[in-house]
């Protein structure tokens, strides 16, 4: 199990063991994260793009996303993949008008992330075949400005791409 915590930055998840001992950071932008395939890719100069980076046991992935499509009035159907260098571990399709389920796959298995109601909460599952496995809650108290997420995803699922399934999680609640 893994506990992500935020504090006062939007920006900075710590991710810690159950001794709440550190194993790594997952960074979301402050500045524009640009699609691999956006008009802006050529436009924004590189020092000017951000990346959503996920540091896990001393090891660095980056997270990039894709355009699937294009609708001005609904938004953007998005593709993102986690990287190890040139190396994809993971990859989903977010699809707008779709917005409680999404389908992760990992090397070759095939899973669903399913948001769940929650008052106030964010709240996932990850099944396969209609079987959970595992989820992804918002364990905070009262103090809204300081979250804790518990991630209890299954442990054949790689640290990094756990942390990546809880980066799709909370950009599905909070963007």
């Amino acid at each position: 199990m893994i506990i992500a915590e935020k504090g006062f930055s939007k920006f900075t998840y710590r991710l810690c063991d159950l001794n709440r001992s550190s194993v790594g950071i997952l960074t979301l932008p402050t500045y524009l994260a640009v699609p691999k395939n956006g008009w802006a890719s050529g436009v924004v100069p590189h020092r000017l793009q951000d990346r959503i980076q996920i540091q896990w046991l001393e090891r660095d992935y980056r997270v990039e996303y894709a355009l699937l499509s294009n609708r001005a009035l609904h938004g953007n159907d998005l593709r993102f993949l986690l990287m190890d260098g040139d190396k994809t571990l993971a990859s989903t399709n977010v699809y707008v008008l779709k917005k409680t389920r999404w389908e992760v796959e990992v090397h070759d298995r095939r899973y669903d992330l399913v948001k769940r109601s929650g008052w106030l909460r964010m709240r996932f599952d990850l099944a396969q075949n209609e079987q959970t496995l595992g989820h992804i809650r918002d364990v905070t108290g009262f103090a809204l400005w300081k979250r804790t997420f518990e991630i209890d995803l299954p442990a054949e699922i790689q640290g990094a791409v756990q942390v990546f399934i809880f980066f799709l999680s909370v950009n599905a609640t909070f963007r």
